[in-house]
């Protein structure tokens, strides 16, 4: 198979000449990388870097690692971007900007037509190879300190998936706490025994909380439910709103904050976070939840004809943002976006209860098939 380029993400056969290929694409295209891999992206990452360094390109290798330390790698090595690399079994090459950030548009199209050319660019300087796996000893250092200062917990954190386990874990005859990570290290959850289950959107806004607290804005995901713009309203501050599909960098000052402020883009330090502020603000995490707004969030995907699907979307032009056509009403939002594949319709619903969440998601889906029939 030929290399895809789609959502930011070079995706090709597992293959030397396919992923050195993929690496040469993105040397050509920019000076100093940062490269990460999960636990089995070994081989897959050396060919990538064969190609980048190839290219003429820098490359700022930190092993295997999660996404989130790559990110700071990129921002610590003053790279222009961050590659993290997944196999299973094709290869998978998410590229984001320094921090973990998405790719502006014009480097996303920089980056689709030099693979389109199919070709090779040798430079007569080869890059230079640096390793920096010891930044994740750096990360790790981070993350524990913030969680050796919350002497009310006793913190576990594990991550799904290949090379999973557990992470951390800081013993005491305190409150048991369980961190869950993503594989790639990006989303938390949390769970204890006095509050039960704290969502990834429910961290967030205990972060949102804190920086609220402290007369600060925050920046979120378009996607993450707009519940948060009126959380903030009462507490006197703004969201601001940055894409995680591609923009022309009108969201530039979302994108500046939300590299500073991080916790979106990092599960491990986002738990961390909320765990340290609770612990300096004397509450439990219980607590702490209640303190925030009532909603609730529906997911669900439309499976359709990739025509179809064109078609539909074509049909709210009008509505459409780089991360999809907007509906709202009322108190409630629905965000509809096609598959990378482009074989279906993602629906993310919100609204203050879970049966309307639940049955503005049917309704559209209802609608959507109606739409799609002959």
């Amino acid at each position: 198979m030929e290399n895809l380029f789609e959502d930011s993400r070079i995706i090709g056969e597992n293959s030397p000449k396919r992923s050195a290929f993929m690496g040469n694409t993105i040397g050509s295209c920019f000076g100093k990388v940062a490269v990460g891999r999960d636990g089995r992206g070994i081989s897959a990452s050396m060919g990538l870097i064969s190609g980048i360094l190839s290219a003429g390109a820098d490359v700022y290798d930190a092993g295997e690692c999660t996404a989130p330390e790559v990110y700071m790698a990129s921002k610590v090595c003053g790279c222009d971007v961050c590659v993290y690399i997944r196999e299973d079994p094709l290869i998978k090459a998410d590229i984001r900007s320094v921090g973990g950030l998405p790719l502006l548009e014009d480097e996303n199209k920089r980056l689709d037509s030099t693979l389109k050319t199919e070709e090779m660019f040798i430079s007569q300087y080869e890059g230079r190879l640096s390793d920096i796996s010891g930044i994740k000893q750096v990360y790790t250092s981070e993350i524990e300190e913030k969680l050796k200062g919350s002497s009310r917990y006793c913190v576990t954190l594990c991550r799904s998936g290949q090379g999973g386990g557990k992470t951390f874990s800081y013993s005491s005859n305190k409150e048991e706490v369980t961190v869950s990570l993503s594989s790639d290290g990006t989303k938390a959850s949390l769970f204890t025994s006095s509050c039960g289950f704290i969502s990834m959107d429910e961290l967030v806004l205990m972060k949102c909380l804190e920086l609220f607290e402290n007369g600060e804005n925050a920046a979120l995901p378009f996607r993450f439910p707009c519940i948060a713009d009126s959380f903030a309203a009462e507490h006197g501050c703004r969201i601001l709103r940055y894409y995680t599909a591609h923009s022309n960098g009108n969201d530039s000052k979302a994108r500046k904050l939300a590299s500073r402020q991080r916790f979106t883009l990092d599960g491990a330090f986002l738990a961390s976070e909320v765990i340290a502020y609770s612990h300096r603000k004397g509450i439990g995490l219980d607590k702490l939840k209640s303190q925030l707004p009532d909603f609730y969030t529906s997911k669900r995907f439309v499976e359709l004809k990739e025509e179809k699907t064109k078609n539909i979307m074509g049909r709210f032009k009008g509505r459409f943002t780089p991360d999809g056509a907007v509906f709202e009403r009322n108190n409630s939002r629905v965000v509809m976006q096609p598959s990378a594949s482009g074989k279906g319709i993602w629906l993310r619903a919100e609204s203050l209860s879970m049966e309307a969440a639940a049955e503005l998601c049917a309704g559209v889906e209802e609608k959507l098939k109606a739409f799609s029939s002959p």
